[in-house]
């Protein structure tokens, strides 16, 4: 795919989003092109932080080939690595 082929494809996938969807795409792509801007978690991912560090110090780790295993089934449409 070449650099207008993947533009367009963006453009198609952006212009078919619901106005909400939307801002909160662009606040997120605002933020990765902006080098100088951290990245601000929203309360889902403080809290699933939050529950990794409190079963982490517990030592309740989770092997990595679990979690992925659980992710995949869980979201299949995804690919992980």
């Amino acid at each position: 795919m070449n650099t207008a082929e993947i533009k367009l494809e963006l453009f198609r996938k952006i212009d078919r989003l619901p106005e909400t969807d939307l801002e909160n795409l662009y606040h997120q792509f605002i933020a990765l092109l902006d080098t100088n801007a951290n990245y601000k978690l929203n309360d889902f991912e403080k809290k699933a932080i939050d529950e990794a560090l409190e079963k982490s110090e517990e030592n309740k780790l989770v092997e990595h080939l679990d979690v992925l295993n659980e992710a995949s089934a869980k979201y299949p449409n995804l690919k992980f690595k």
